[in-house]
């Protein structure tokens, strides 16, 4: 395969309990790569597909901002080395995703890093995502539909 016929590498992007696993999980099939068979960054593969180290990346970035997932809030642009180290090792074994819904906040630390990466979002049914988060978290309903509204307006700037 030459360059031109290269799969783009792809972040996907939506709201947590969105159906962004059942995505990665089909594209993996399809030979996008999450992480070496040794690699012990891969968080609950078999259900989540995320990597542990992008996790911890984006947890710190929000808690910088006083931030969680459950109450997020954008972060800056930053260099941050661990993210070059993540995507230079991903790199060596194209094509690569990458799933976090934190990546949503996330995105002005990773955007410059991730080249000619490929975003795809995740739509859910706002209700199906709050009546998820209400039974996997004990989210109320209108809190689900609520953060559901904050990440999808912030994946869509």
């Amino acid at each position: 395969m030459n360059s031109s016929e290269r799969r783009k590498n792809l972040v996907i992007l939506g709201m947590h309990r969105s159906g962004s696993s059942v995505i990665s999980s089909a594209l993996m099939k399809c030979g996008f790569h999450l992480g070496f068979e040794d690699d012990a960054g891969v968080v609950n593969a078999r259900e989540s597909r995320e990597r542990h180290n992008v996790v911890a990346i984006n947890d710190k970035l929000l808690s910088e901002v006083g931030s969680t997932w459950f109450q997020p809030a954008p972060v800056a642009k930053q260099k941050v080395i661990e993210i070059q180290q993540l995507i230079g090792a991903l790199d060596r074994r194209s094509p690569w995703l990458l799933k976090d819904p934190r990546l949503v906040f996330t995105w002005p630390a990773w955007d410059s890093m991730l080249g000619s990466a490929a975003k795809l979002f995740v739509y859910r049914s706002p209700l199906a995502v709050a009546d998820s988060l209400n039974k996997s978290q004990g989210f109320p309903i209108e809190y689900g539909l609520d953060l559901w509204e904050i990440y999808s307006r912030q994946a869509m700037k």
